[in-house]
């Protein structure tokens, strides 16, 4: 027969690797109608975050990764909210000494009325205008670079309150430049939020994290079955 020794040994490595095991069914739907934020951690170890609240909205994709019992981390798929500014001369005009910028924005003409952009010459505000004026844009100052940051007004619910920046283009000629300017709009960065190994705590009954727009720490529980 086993010793006293050995039998207590093994008790309490079994009472060890039981209590290290998870306990906690990580995947599952997180919300309530009380809480503005929601969370959806599939099986898969894929999430999908969603926040509303007035005109304010976020969302976001990603994976998640379970780190110890009662913890995981978010990882969004994007992590850039940063759009491409593509640049080209302008071919069959000649203007000159002039810096010419002919702008093209990737929105369907019909909502350009609905989107800002300012215009942002050598790191400093140049203009704002609405993108359904912005086709030429003339700097009679040296031109060093050039990028453009976009918003949109309350008619388009989904994207106010949040506003995205271009690519900066540096122009190869400070008094001359003459550029087509191309400015990609993918759609789903607007209100995007990136999480970036973002921590949070798991229970049996919902999720607690640091929200750091807040300031405070928010608790989203569980659905039932979810």
């Amino acid at each position: 027969m086993p010793n006293r020794k050995y039998l207590a040994r093994l008790i309490l490595f079994s009472i060890v690797v039981c209590g290290c095991s998870p306990s906690v069914e990580v995947a599952g739907n997180y919300s309530s109608d009380r809480s503005k934020y929601q969370f959806k951690l599939n099986q898969d170890s894929t999430f999908e975050y969603g926040y509303k609240f007035e005109f304010a909205h976020e969302h976001s994709r990603g994976r998640w990764t379970q780190i110890g019992r009662k913890r995981i981390v978010l990882d969004s798929y994007t992590k850039s909210k940063t759009i491409p500014l593509r640049g080209q001369k302008l071919s069959g005009q000649d203007f000159g000494k002039e810096n010419v910028f002919s702008v093209r924005i990737d929105i369907p003409n019909a909502e350009k009325q609905y989107y800002q952009c300012m215009v942002f010459i050598n790191d400093a505000l140049y203009e704002k205008r609405s993108c359904d004026s912005i086709d030429t844009i003339l700097v009679p100052a040296p031109v060093k670079s050039i990028f453009f940051k976009l918003s949109a007004d309350t008619r388009m619910p989904s994207r106010f309150l949040d506003t995205l920046c271009t690519e900066k283009f540096i122009t190869q000629s400070t008094t001359s430049s003459q550029e087509q300017l191309t400015i990609i709009v993918p759609d789903s960065l607007f209100n995007y939020r990136i999480f970036d190994k973002d921590t949070l705590e798991v229970t049996r009954k919902g999720l607690r994290f640091y929200d750091s727009a807040g300031g405070k720490w928010q608790y989203v529980p569980k659905m039932k079955g979810g």
